[in-house]
């Protein structure tokens, strides 16, 4: 098999993740599902092979003695792929998400107008949250992108490995990867706030020396987008508080509730009717009630605040799903499936 070739084919395909194993056919996720490419195996030395000509020769050493790699690799001038490598049984296994070179205008993905008021704010901290393979690097880089062409600051960006290059605009971007410039999270952000930095973006909110810093660098005045594997405000700030224990009278949950400015969650659900799937969000914004909610540890009581509150530019991840139900971008059975509370989700759609 000519992995290239495929690659370029399953991209045209709008697979968003391969996988390559020896012994196996290549692998797409299309559409949220795994399904094989082709009948035909790829055998060990095939892959190799095709490993050694896409990898510089330092990065390919490194996986040859790490048995592990991270890395991102730009494919020909239309599609850029996140590398993850590791070795078995003498060879080696790939799982690569796949990602358009150019950075998707923010009008295309379906952002609601008021989380693109984030962009104009001066510092915080807002949270793009949504599972793996939910589309947060897109979202953060959108935002990014229309910030970088609109306004002169200096935008830095800390990842695992960069998805997308963002161009410079009427400002700067500097972008850096953590493990290849010799930093974690928490040190690269501890350095950047000495870096002039107006922007930031965190590819990962990894333990609680991560999340400190990225307080600290919201206090300092930079505005911060920060990416979070998880599903919901109330999931995200759950998350988020196990790493702000309250044994100092509230005083880091004080600081935290004080410099959020929201959190925006998505999902990507399929059409009911052809391929492709629509993202869906939810938007909750920082008031004084849910900073005092925060800073009590009372996150549940957070998602009932917002319903309602549709006039301060909130929305929660299930009248998202429902609003698109109600507009046929999915069927009752995905949206009963990817609701946060599926028995009301039913109960919902029957009085629609």
């Amino acid at each position: 098999m000519k992995i290239q070739e495929a690659l370029q084919s399953a991209y045209k395909a709008k697979a968003s993740d391969i996988h390559l194993a020896p012994g196996r056919p290549l692998m797409c996720r299309i559409d949220g599902a795994i399904r094989p490419y082709s009948d035909d195996a790829i055998s060990k030395e095939d892959l190799e092979e095709w490993l050694s000509d896409l990898l510089s020769d330092m990065q390919f050493e490194q996986l040859r003695q790490d048995g592990w790699l991270d890395a991102a690799v730009s494919v020909s001038d239309v599609f850029r792929m996140r590398l993850h490598l590791g070795r078995r049984q003498g060879g080696y296994v790939a799982a690569v998400r796949m990602l358009p070179k150019a950075i998707p205008p923010i009008n295309e993905i379906g952002l609601p107008a008021s989380a693109m008021r984030f962009m104009e704010e001066r510092g915080g901290l807002v949270f793009i949250a949504g599972e793996a393979g939910s589309g947060k690097t897109t979202t953060a880089y959108a935002l990014l992108n229309q910030i970088a062409q609109n306004q002169a600051r200096h935008i830095v960006t800390v990842e695992d490995t960069v998805g997308y290059w963002l161009p410079h605009g009427k400002g700067l971007a500097s972008q850096l990867e953590v493990d290849g410039d010799g930093m974690g999270y928490a040190a690269a952000l501890r350095r950047l706030t000495r870096w002039d930095t107006d922007i930031l973006f965190v590819g990962a909110m990894e333990d609680a020396d991560t999340l400190r810093e990225a307080i600290s660098a919201a206090e300092a005045g930079c505005l911060a987008f920060v990416s979070v594997c998880a599903c919901g405000c109330g999931a995200v700030l759950g998350r988020l508080l196990e790493f702000l224990p309250d044994t100092d009278g509230g005083l880091a949950r004080a600081r935290f509730a004080g410099v959020l400015n929201g959190v925006v969650s998505q999902q990507l659900l399929p059409y009911p009717d052809r391929a492709g799937r629509s993202a869906v969000f939810e938007v909750m914004m920082a008031t004084p009630e849910i900073r005092t909610l925060i800073q009590e540890g009372k996150i549940a009581q957070i998602l009932s605040f917002m319903e309602g509150k549709g006039e301060l530019g909130m929305q929660t991840m299930d009248d998202a799903i429902l609003s698109a139900y109600m507009q046929s971008r999915i069927s009752a059975e995905t949206a009963a499936a990817f609701a946060l509370d599926q028995t009301r989700m039913k109960q919902r759609m029957r009085i629609y």
